[in-house]
């Protein structure tokens, strides 16, 4: 089978997108099939910020890499902040049986919706998320929605949704075969992890450590897991407060509350780690924390349960669907439940000892292996 992801961002562009069309398109060319991304030389949205040195063309593990130029539009549309062109004349030469587009409202996303009318190839959108709008930017995104987006979903062959939250949206949308597909993780590469003193020496902790790992931006909740710390370090005041993940313009913001609230002896800010590194970075953990406002079914929480860490998260996404009684969900953007609730495996041992088992028994099902099969099954059924 001839396959086509198209994706605005790809390695060694970071994050959890981007890691799961990698991920997805290295499974399928060992299953036999060909495979090309279709990407482009954007590494990070905000700040704009790309790399124009690397290949145009390459072969990546087996996987056919296009890269295109991508190009500032300053639209205040998220996912029309960065566009790129030639996608169908890329197409038009690859001929292939399916596309499989990566993220709803994006500009690539609707273009193939377009172009979908007059092809033989058949559409899989899998939306990675529905992120909300907020103020004036709410207006637009429903603008958009109303206009374009639900008459874009409304011709897609096939609409991959990592949630059954994500899934109803979907149907809302118009979407006319919507299925839960869920993110997947390379299981193998947390069965040992490494000692746990690598990371805590390289950067002096010896009492507790809390870990949270995504981009430093906003909507990932940095600020409001800053803000419960004190209630923490109250109770335990050897606790360190580890934040991990590249800088999407949040980094001088999340450091003056640090400053402001006197924890600078108390936080960390690594910046990016290398994906080939993390098992080091989790392995030294005493809880995991992601307080995000939106989410669609980050990797870093199937990591953290592969890992068997405890695990505190927020009500957002596919995250309470996936997490269950394995871990403590809070509300978003609630300080006080947040601090309480990642005191919970301080203060309870038997607790911790329950949900990590339970979250180490949970992930076995979202093995990138299943997850592929699933995804090429599905393939197989539009052909």
């Amino acid at each position: 089978m001839k396959i086509v992801h198209v994706a605005i961002r790809f390695p060694p562009a970071k994050g959890g997108g981007e890691q799961y069309v990698y991920n997805l398109a290295k499974l399928q060319v060992k299953m036999g099939n060909e495979i090309y991304v279709i990407t482009t030389d954007l590494m990070k949205e905000v700040p704009r910020e790309v790399d124009r040195s690397l290949l145009k063309k390459e072969l990546m593990d087996g996987i056919n890499v296009i890269r295109m130029k991508s190009f500032p539009t300053f639209l205040p549309i998220w996912g029309y902040g960065s566009v790129f062109f030639g996608l169908k004349k890329v197409l038009d030469e690859i001929k292939p049986d399916i596309v499989h587009t990566h993220s709803y409202g994006y500009f690539h996303s609707d273009m193939l919706a377009r172009f979908r009318r007059k092809s033989k190839w058949k559409l899989v959108l899998t939306s990675h998320g529905f992120p909300p709008g907020r103020g004036i930017f709410r207006v637009v995104k429903d603008l958009y929605t109303k206009f374009l987006g639900t008459k874009n979903v409304n011709i897609l062959d096939a609409a991959i949704a990592l949630s059954e939250k994500d899934k109803k949206i979907f149907e809302s949308l118009g979407a006319r075969n919507s299925y839960v597909i869920p993110n997947g993780i390379d299981l193998t590469m947390f069965e040992n992890l490494p000692s746990r003193d690598i990371f805590r020496d390289k950067y002096g902790i010896e009492g507790r450590m809390i870990l949270n790992v995504g981009r430093l931006e906003k909507i990932k909740g940095q600020k409001i897991l800053i803000e419960a710390f004190p209630n923490i370090i109250k109770d335990f005041s050897d606790t360190m407060l580890v934040i991990v993940g590249e800088d999407w313009g949040e980094l001088k913001y999340l450091k003056e509350i640090v400053e402001d609230l006197n924890l600078k002896d108390n936080v960390i800010f690594t910046g990016s780690v290398p994906y080939e590194k993390m098992p080091e970075v989790y392995s030294a953990a005493d809880v995991f924390v992601l307080p995000s406002f939106h989410e669609g079914l980050p990797g870093t929480l199937l990591e953290a349960m592969a890992c068997g860490l405890p695990i505190v998260t927020t009500d957002v996404g596919g995250m309470p669907e996936v997490l269950g009684k394995a871990g403590v969900i809070v509300k978003p953007e609630d300080v006080y439940s947040l601090g309480q609730a990642i005191k919970t495996p301080f203060f309870n041992s038997k607790i911790k000892e329950q949900k990590t088992k339970l979250a180490k028994e949970k992930i076995k099902n979202y093995s990138w292996e299943n997850i592929s099969k699933r995804i090429l099954q599905l393939y197989e059924e539009l052909l």
